[in-house]
């Protein structure tokens, strides 16, 4: 019976173990920061960028999906406010997103294992047995968690970055399509003659990460 997490496999193994398992079953997750209020001349690259978003409000984005495209899973999105009543009470289906609360809204290793865990169940409640791909970050942290129907393969630490399907496109194309909407915003409170043409509330980026992920 095979491992339930392998870590520092090779390239090579790990598409050999691969081949056990059609496209639908192969799972990748990965996490973002996104500065959502940030105007374009501070998403710069560097250390620079540390100091010009150092007070930009942030949110954290965990996305995940399969190899086909067919299961593109709600966005776990992580601020750093604690959600107002009717976001509190409406289900995930009613709002396209999961939402948690942490004190700087980053990934912590609670919140990993708490999301972890409402994909084995999803999965086991499917029937399905998957692989879920995933880089070796601190928050990335197992522990305890029992996964009867995931097996998860953490790439090497030299392997991350080259490897990691969302760092081959997909990340940068779902910031896109949010910063798209976010000038779209901009351009029109500024015809409206207001100052602050890049506020945006923080539930109106919630939205829009919804639909930059579909």
């Amino acid at each position: 019976m095979l491992p339930p997490v392998s870590m520092d496999l090779t390239l090579e193994q790990i598409q050999e173990m691969l081949r056990d398992y059609v496209p639908s079953d192969v799972y990748t997750v990965d996490e973002t920061g996104l500065f959502f209020r940030a105007p374009p001349n501070k998403l710069v690259q560097g250390d620079e960028a540390q100091t010009m978003l150092a007070d930009e409000a942030r949110l954290t984005v965990l996305l995940a999906v399969n190899a086909d495209a067919s299961d593109l899973m709600e966005p776990y999105i992580i601020g750093n406010v604690v959600p107002p009543k009717n976001i509190k009470m409406a289900s995930i289906s009613q709002l396209g997103y999961h939402y948690v609360c942490s004190s700087k809204a980053r990934m912590t290793v609670f919140i990993f294992q708490q999301w972890l865990r409402d994909f084995n169940a999803r999965m086991a409640s499917a029937h399905r047995n998957v692989v879920l791909l995933m880089d070796n970050a601190p928050s990335h942290v197992l522990g305890c968690v029992a996964l009867s129907n995931v097996r998860v393969v953490m790439f090497a630490p030299h392997l991350g970055m080259k490897v990691q399907p969302m760092r081959g496109g997909i990340l940068t194309a779902f910031k896109g399509k949010y910063r798209l909407k976010h000038l779209t915003l901009a351009i029109d409170h500024l015809e409206d003659g207001l100052s602050n043409v890049y506020h945006v509330t923080q539930i109106q980026a919630m939205n829009w990460i919804v639909d930059a992920w579909q």
